[in-house]
């Protein structure tokens, strides 16, 4: 056990003032909170305290009409109903793009899980294929190929040569060819 002490300071517990929390922000995206707050709002709530709203609104607007001198407390009243209308009108807007925006985005992952899934299909598929492919005589593929390959091209280099053109394929290979020809 060693039992010297190392050069190193003790550390000190609320030396430093801790470092300031910075806001979250999700790729441009509003925090969750705020969306989250906003529809939990029932439309049929906003849409009620519009209607609401827009009477008292609408009763002060007649009295200043009706009165040309128009009272500093109905202009106040009506500003206040104003911005009452204003916030509801906005809370309301707000609440259908976030809903439009949570529906494309519940429609896009429907589509991805489709994607997903025929990908999966496609992968099984090519499974079988490849545990089939595992299977197979491949040196005796090769060979039967290469056999039909070389009559094929034999067939082609005697069409070219008929023609007036060069030997086989793009002059490579010409010694296979004539084995080819041997053996049939």
């Amino acid at each position: 056990m060693n039992l010297r002490q190392s050069g190193k300071r003790p550390f000190e517990q609320d030396t430093s003032e801790p470092p300031a929390k910075r806001p979250r922000r999700s790729a441009g995206m509003e925090p969750d909170s705020i969306e989250a707050q906003i529809l939990r709002l029932r439309p049929q709530d906003l849409e009620e305290a519009l209607e609401i709203v827009k009477l008292p609104r609408e009763s002060s607007k007649t009295r200043l009409d009706a009165t040309n001198s128009g009272y500093e407390k109905e202009q106040t009243h009506l500003a206040a109903r104003e911005r009452e209308l204003e916030t509801i009108e906005m809370g309301i807007k707000i609440r259908q793009g976030f809903q439009q925006a949570k529906d494309k985005s519940a429609e896009l992952d429907r589509e991805e899980r489709k994607i997903r899934v025929k990908r999966e299909e496609i992968r099984r598929e090519l499974d079988g294929l490849a545990a089939q492919a595992r299977s197979l005589d491949l040196p005796y593929l090769m060979k039967l190929t290469g056999h039909h390959c070389v009559r094929r091209t034999s067939v082609e280099a005697a069409m070219d040569k008929a023609e007036g053109g060069g030997g086989g394929v793009g002059g490579v290979g010409g010694r296979s060819l004539q084995r080819g020809l041997r053996s049939q």
